[in-house]
């Protein structure tokens, strides 16, 4: 994943006093095809139990909130 997109997110959570952690996916994405050719980045949310690409998976609105919060600061602050 790209450095300078994951340092970006890091500070847009510090800056909104989100608590995140660096970690490495080992699910197949989208992002392992678009890294060759630009910049690419994954943002994760937290589900409940850690449990993800299952029925079982929820993640609160509140965390849904915050993800979109952080997306589009992102994507802001690489347009402008």
């Amino acid at each position: 994943m790209d450095r300078n997109l994951t340092e970006i997110s890091n500070a847009i959570a510090v800056s909104n006093n989100l608590s995140f952690r660096n970690l490495v996916s080992g699910a197949g994405h989208d992002a392992q095809v678009f890294g060759t050719f630009c910049p690419t980045s994954l943002l994760f949310v937290p589900s409940r139990q850690g449990i993800s690409h299952s029925p079982k998976e929820f993640t609160s609105i509140h965390d849904l909130k915050n993800g979109i919060h952080v997306l589009a600061e992102l994507l802001y602050r690489i347009a402008y």
